[in-house]
């Protein structure tokens, strides 16, 4: 048994959970990093690092925080250590969820500076209900914006796409991407054994790949017929 860095205490032992984080500043490792640091400071002994790879929107798909409250339960661990709360999860079940597992262990999240179980006073419960309210928030948020940033770049005409459609071409104009017809293109020939994929990547249905074919001569089709019939005037794939 090990002692304390801040006192003569018995050594406790805890696990970490990490979930991925689309800031650059939250990667995995750093939040592991963080994590394993605030734990020595501590004299804990990490017994376990759950990393989870899936968004935090809905619960039921986080399989390693699942595994995390199972480790927790059947294994005595005293302490979880997360980077923020949010790590936790962005979704309006967590606080119950938070509530319940304070029955067998202590929670820190280091970034909100907050130690917190079932013996904490009113004000540190009311602080770990704001963050978990402030996560789930945050997300609805940034959906919204996402989502209004998306309709206003299709206003502006801009393509979001990441495939070019076979027959356009990209062009940049201060820093957007414009979808713009390439005339110059020769029509690709479509490999059979793709299941009907050109080589410029346009999925046909075997339907499609039929039309195609009867259209084609030598390789080469009328390209104003097979435009409009395989949707290409309309910036579609057709799958």
């Amino acid at each position: 048994m090990g002692n304390s860095l801040e006192g003569n205490c018995v050594t406790e032992n805890c696990v970490i959970y990490c979930r991925v984080s689309c800031s650059r500043e939250m990667s995995l490792r750093d939040q592991e990093s963080v994590s394993f640091r605030y734990a020595m400071k501590k004299g804990y002994e990490v017994i376990k690092v759950f990393k989870e790879t899936k968004s935090g929107k809905d619960i039921t798909k986080l399989t390693e925080f699942g595994d995390t409250l199972t480790f927790i339960r059947n294994n005595s661990i005293k302490h979880l250590i997360v980077y923020e709360i949010s790590r936790l999860g962005r979704n309006t079940d967590l606080y119950d969820i938070i509530v319940k597992l304070m029955e067998h262990c202590t929670i820190h999240s280091v970034f909100d500076e907050l130690v917190c179980n079932n013996d904490s006073n009113i004000i540190v419960h009311q602080k770990l209900f704001s963050l978990v309210l402030n996560s789930y928030t945050f997300s609805l948020n940034l959906s919204k914006r996402m989502k209004m940033m998306v309709n206003e770049k299709r206003k502006r005409g801009e393509y979001l796409g990441r495939i070019t459609p076979y027959g356009f071409k990209i062009a940049v104009i201060e820093k957007r991407k414009y979808l713009i017809k390439d005339k110059k293109e020769p029509l690709r020939h479509i490999n059979k054994k793709n299941t009907g994929i050109c080589k410029k990547r346009l999925t046909l249905t075997r339907k499609n790949l039929k039309l195609y074919k009867k259209m084609s001569k030598n390789g080469e089709a009328k390209e104003k017929e097979a435009n409009e019939t395989l949707g290409i005037e309309k910036m579609s794939i057709i799958d």
